[in-house]
């Protein structure tokens, strides 16, 4: 597919695009109205819905059913995006789970597997045939992975998740180096809290109660917006960071600073 003929700035893929941080990437995706836009998820009443909304922005976006635990899936998915657009430019893996607040001696082995099968494993699945399809290209690309300030430092109580954003951060630094030779670029956007259902869940609170929390646990004093995420994203994602390789961006208002 020729870029110029078919008014074509980006073919934009993202993980787990059909709610919170990654629903806001595709927004941010979409105000350049020439990104074609391609969301993710396992819900497909949620995805479809998310393409309805994220529609007023720009008719160029899509929603394809996905489990990334399913890595025939994921590859069938490439190729179908492929087939039709012709590449892949930019991927985003946005798609993960958290589990109960618990003490690690607490939690129960599947819970244990269902946490790294999706942070871990489904983002691995993703990065390969991702990585895959860019490196057929011969065009380059750019992959970014939302970890988050769990990987980055303890969680008491959330263990499991931590663990799997730890691995996260190696995951993406090692892709990063053996694939940059090849115009890949690989990078983390790190996270603090941000306002999803997601993070409202994990703290067992309600959206209206979490002043106190933030004031005391974050130097910026609230939590993030999906919008501030995405721009970080939108940013490691563009040319305007060519030289950026292997780093993670942490946006998270100092949370990571610690009290």
């Amino acid at each position: 597919m020729n870029k110029n003929e078919n008014n074509i700035d980006k073919v934009v893929l993202i993980i787990g695009g059909n709610s919170g941080i990654g629903k806001g990437i595709a927004r941010k995706f979409l105000e350049n109205s020439n990104n074609i836009v391609i969301i993710t998820g396992r819900n497909v009443e949620k995805g479809l819905n998310a393409q309805e909304e994220l529609s007023q922005i720009s008719k160029k976006i899509e929603f394809y059913h996905l489990d990334i635990n399913h890595a025939q899936d994921i590859n069938n998915m490439i190729k179908m995006i492929v087939q039709k657009y012709g590449r892949i430019d930019i991927s985003c893996n946005c798609a993960g789970i958290e589990h109960r607040f618990a003490s690690m001696i607490e939690l129960e082995e599947d819970e244990f597997d269902k946490v790294i099968n999706v942070n871990l494993k489904g983002t691995w699945l993703c990065m390969k045939y991702q990585i895959k399809q860019m490196m057929r290209q011969r065009s380059g690309g750019s992959i970014i992975n939302i970890s988050s300030v769990s990987g980055l430092k303890t969680t008491p109580n959330g263990a499991i998740y931590s663990a799997s954003k730890h691995a996260l951060e190696g995951l993406t630094k090692t892709a990063a180096h053996e694939f940059a030779r090849f115009g890949i670029r690989v990078n983390n956007v790190t996270p603090g809290l941000v306002q999803t259902p997601m993070a409202t869940r994990v703290l067992g609170v309600s959206e209206d109660s979490t002043d106190e929390l933030c004031n005391k646990y974050i130097p910026a004093g609230r939590m993030a917006s999906t919008k501030e995420i995405a721009e970080a994203v939108y940013w490691i994602a563009s040319d305007s960071a060519s030289y950026i390789i292997g780093h993670s961006l942490v946006v998270d208002g100092g949370l990571a600073l610690g009290r």
